[in-house]
């Protein structure tokens, strides 16, 4: 990161904390309207690519970040979602590394979202090899954490207190969702999967609430933006967290 911090040319963006209140209110914000959601098996990556042809840089993405180490395991070759953003846009890893120099990390997940704007995404994910594009899209990367159930005292936290730990996950997704009511496209990604999923014998019926708590605040919400899209990218063989998701927030 030292070679992007003294380049004259690559601009690091700036991250900023934003308090998640104990009530989010978004009665006084400028509603977009109808709004559109969608639940789908895509990469967060292939969704601004998408959405960037009609939206431009009007683009909010949902990182779902790690609460004590800037871009969680990415430099230790990771391939969650928010390696894969650092991957994509290297100035997104700087910023947060800089962030964290000033005392942004390590944070409380029901307490804090990070946001960073004007962030210049260079290239894809994974899934297309990381190839380059020949314009760099743009937007707004909102980063949020939820809880660490493989911590012994926030399972212990959730196995007395789950309704609450319910709440603060939709506080969280409310917050990102009305933070920056500008913005006319949210991708969202998932919580309650990967490397923060509580045991496997409370897995199904967690991540069963944790989406009721994305449908609501989705609901609550949903007038802020033009597109509300949830991407939750999955192996054929492994569709389980999409399917309770597509099931929760879209019913038939």
């Amino acid at each position: 990161m030292k070679l992007l911090s003294q380049s004259s040319n690559i601009r690091i963006p700036s991250t900023f904390d934003v308090h998640i209140p104990s009530v989010v209110d978004d009665a006084r914000r400028t509603p977009h309207t109808p709004c559109n959601i969608y639940v789908v098996n895509q990469t967060t990556s292939q969704l601004l690519e998408q959405y960037s042809v009609e939206y431009g840089n009007s683009i909010g993405i949902m990182n779902m970040a790690n609460s004590i180490t800037p871009g969680g395991g990415y430099l230790e070759s990771c391939s969650a979602q928010e390696e894969e953003l650092c991957r994509a846009s290297p100035v997104l890893y700087a910023s947060l590394e800089q962030h964290a120099r000033h005392g942004g990390y390590p944070f409380q997940w029901s307490e804090h979202i990070k946001v960073t704007p004007n962030v210049k995404f260079h290239r894809s994910d994974r899934t297309r090899q990381f190839a380059f594009y020949r314009t760099p899209l743009e937007c707004t990367v909102i980063s949020c954490a939820g809880p660490d159930l493989r911590n012994r005292q926030q399972l212990i936290s959730y196995l007395h207190h789950p309704q609450q730990v319910y709440k603060d996950i939709n506080r969280v997704v409310q917050t990102v969702l009305t933070v920056r009511p500008q913005i006319k496209v949210m991708i969202l990604g998932a919580l309650g999967c990967g490397a923060f999923a509580p045991p496997h014998s409370l897995s199904t019926q967690y991540r069963i609430e944790v989406a009721k708590q994305f449908a609501s605040a989705i609901n609550t919400s949903k007038h802020q933006h033009s597109v509300i899209c949830l991407g939750i990218y999955c192996r054929p063989e492994q569709t389980d967290n999409f399917d309770i998701f597509k099931r929760v927030i879209l019913p038939r």
